[in-house]
């Protein structure tokens, strides 16, 4: 699936290719990283929304493939989207994520802000990519018509093109005389377009470079925000003013502020993949990661198991990573889409190192990674990976020397990268696609800084000290 963007901020275009299971945004600062990180969450999320929210139905186009009242169903998705009439279903979808007055609150709820008037997205998706995603997911998931006459329960298994559809009437009279044939094909066939968009689209979770702030200050803002409804309920004049300094943040940041203000209810669950959780919390944080009981993060050193240190005493790397070991722990499913902005922010080169190696393992695990990096470290490691997925003896026997896991390693076809670079001369920034081969890629605008860097230190060296 191809994500293109054109006129974000800074940003001139940009192309996605969210086929990719890790994508890297690299350049230098004030080049849009963040702005097209934050963009591909609205896409990602706009597509989960719409398909909750109901999608319009393209029946009219499509054989009955529900013709009759039967309780049982087997479909085969593939053949179901080869005669979707795609240009409606997609045109819809386009159409409503280019509202602008939703783009506007997404951005900063702000009108005054120009800044976002002229952005336009766009997207395509192959019917291979379509088809990939169809057959390697899985779902269960259970619907109840509108009029409430029957409920619908599908299964897919992974590793396949066939969903099950079973029928359970609620109500026999509606069912067979009042609800017309019309309405209920076209019922099960949006039905099924919803599974389908369902299965090639991922659920995002964004963990911004404000992550460490938020970690700290939720519950303080959540406070803010039950003063201000108190006001309201007065009728305090003063209620707008409050309201738009509230939620003044793109919706990135206010999605990842309302998820840190209900860690005490996110917390009775327990994710399939928390062992990831344990990973993170031994390879790098060196202590567990809790729920403390006024609803905020602490951290519990390996040393010291039952302390428990609030955020703001914590180190700058708990307060980088805690909410991610969280997710891990309470939140995560497979194949949603983790977005994680600068994730060497606060971090040592070693920890860096390792980091890199934790998002080849969380693509490996079945999520999609896309990540804003600045770190040499982190390129050189996914380097060092995308060379050591090679599958001969000697990539084996370098694994085993240095202790990397097969979960670690990756193919340079998993991976995007892209490079922010405004060329001389020119106001916009261009995203330019790089070239990932198996040797991995090279981030000029890092590679030249280290290079002249080294240069002077070279020179600054032998004309002081080797005279």
């Amino acid at each position: 699936m191809l994500f293109k963007i054109q006129n974000l901020g800074a940003v001139k275009e940009a192309e996605i290719d969210l086929s990719k299971d890790l994508i890297l945004l690299c350049g230098h600062n004030n080049t849009g990283k963040t702005y097209v990180a934050y963009a591909m969450y609205r896409f990602i999320q706009f597509l989960a929304d719409w398909i909750s929210g109901g999608g319009e139905s393209t029946d009219e186009t499509l054989p009955k493939f529900f013709s009759k009242r039967k309780k049982q169903y087997k479909i085969n998705l593939k053949d179901f989207f080869d005669k979707i009439d795609k240009d409606i279903l997609f045109n819809i979808l386009k159409g409503d994520l280019n509202n602008i007055d939703k783009l506007k609150y997404f951005w900063s709820v702000s009108q005054e802000n120009q800044l976002f008037n002229n952005i336009k997205f766009d997207f395509s998706i192959s019917n291979d990519d379509v088809y990939a995603n169809i057959f390697a997911k899985s779902i269960i998931q259970e619907k109840v018509d509108i009029g409430n006459a029957f409920v619908v329960i599908l299964i897919k298994e992974e590793n396949t093109y066939d969903i099950s559809l079973f029928i359970k009437v609620l109500d026999v009279k509606e069912f067979k005389n009042d609800l017309t044939e019309r309405e209920y094909t076209s019922f099960l066939h949006s039905l099924i377009e919803e599974v389908i968009l369902n299965l090639i689209s991922n659920k995002p979770y964004i963990f911004p470079a404000e992550r460490s702030a938020t970690n700290i200050f939720s519950t303080e803002l959540s406070l803010i925000q039950h003063r201000i409804w108190i006001a309201a309920l007065k009728d305090n004049p003063l209620i707008e003013l409050a309201k738009r300094r509230v939620n003044r943040y793109p919706q990135p940041i206010r999605d990842s502020l309302e998820l840190s203000q209900d860690l005490e209810t996110l917390a009775k669950t327990t994710s399939p993949f928390s062992y990831l959780a344990d990973e993170l919390e031994q390879a790098i944080l060196k202590g567990k990661i809790s729920v403390g009981q006024y609803g905020d993060l602490r951290y519990s050193p390996a040393e010291s198991p039952d302390l428990k240190l609030e955020m703001h005493v914590s180190s700058s790397l708990v307060k980088s990573l805690a909410s991610i070991s969280f997710y891990l722990r309470h939140i995560a499913q497979k194949g949603d889409c983790i977005i994680i902005d600068e994730p060497e922010l606060n971090l040592h080169p070693d920890n860096q190192i390792l980091v890199a190696r934790f998002l080849a393992r969380l693509v490996n695990e079945g999520f999609k990674v896309i990540a804003s990096t600045h770190s040499d470290y982190i390129i050189r490691e996914i380097n060092n990976l995308i060379m050591l997925g090679k599958e001969d003896e000697k990539a084996v026997a370098l694994r085993k020397k240095y202790e990397y896991s097969e979960k670690e390693v990756l193919k340079s076809e998993q991976v995007q990268a892209l490079l922010f670079k405004r060329k001389k001369g020119e106001e916009k920034v261009v995203a330019e696609n790089l070239t990932v081969s198996e040797t991995g890629l090279a981030i000029e605008t890092i590679d030249e800084v280290i290079e002249d860097l080294e240069n002077r230190t070279e020179d600054i060296y032998f004309n002081l000290f080797e005279q």
